[in-house]
């Protein structure tokens, strides 16, 4: 018996794994070196049952269709497909509001009435991730994003910023499979808020609107 695996349809060029067993006593295992096969990275366990190719340390563009075809002596020729998705969990996504990225986890300061766009932004992981904003009780604030070939956008929009706003915190998580713990940035809105000044024998007094 001659197992192969090949892979058909990777992202760059062809992989190959063998095993042959034609003599029970002096089976042998190998893999062309990069690129058409594995190296030292794959293993081939034919006492397994059903048998294991095992792929250590594997790459994105390693990803695709797999084919295992087992070749007899008297027998027919027999083949299995399966497709190998490989998965790059993301970074930690980016946050940047009023022209600039949000270093110390605070978006503003930003007028009260105004409106506020706070943009979250991914390059990393693959796939690309999907990005959701979601309050800090754990409710989906936006889950709407946009996706280009290199990188995923999703911007919380708040119109007008109220008094309630300030201080409110915002969370953006960035989740491209179901597996690893999604990545994750916060933000917490600063505010100016309005207020009317009142002098006070020599002091100026700023109250607040919804001050009595």
């Amino acid at each position: 018996m001659i197992n192969y695996w090949n892979a058909q349809r990777c992202l760059t060029s062809p992989r190959s794994s063998r095993y042959d067993a034609r003599g029970a006593t002096n089976a042998t295992e190998w893999s062309e070196r990069p690129p058409r096969g594995f190296g030292q990275r794959s293993r081939f366990n034919p006492t397994r049952r059903p048998s294991v190719l095992t792929i250590h340390h594997i790459r994105a563009d390693e990803s695709g269709i797999y084919r295992c075809r087992v070749d007899f002596r008297t027998s027919q020729t027999r083949n299995a497909l399966i497709n190998v998705s490989i998965i790059i969990p993301p970074s930690a996504p980016v946050i940047a509001t009023l022209g600039r990225l949000v270093t110390n986890h605070t978006a503003g300061p930003y007028s009260e009435g105004e409106m506020a766009a706070i943009t979250c932004s991914s390059t990393s992981g693959y796939p690309l991730p999907h990005l959701v904003w979601y309050s800090s009780d754990g409710d989906v604030v936006d889950d709407v994003y946009s996706t280009s070939d290199l990188e995923v956008q999703n911007t919380l929009k708040i119109d007008p910023l109220t008094k309630k706003h300030f201080g409110e915190r915002f969370l953006c998580q960035a989740s491209n499979n179901n597996v690893t713990l999604p990545a994750s940035a916060n933000v917490t809105i600063d505010m100016r808020r309005k207020c009317t000044l009142s002098s006070s024998g020599s002091n100026d007094i700023c109250l607040d609107h919804e001050d009595p």
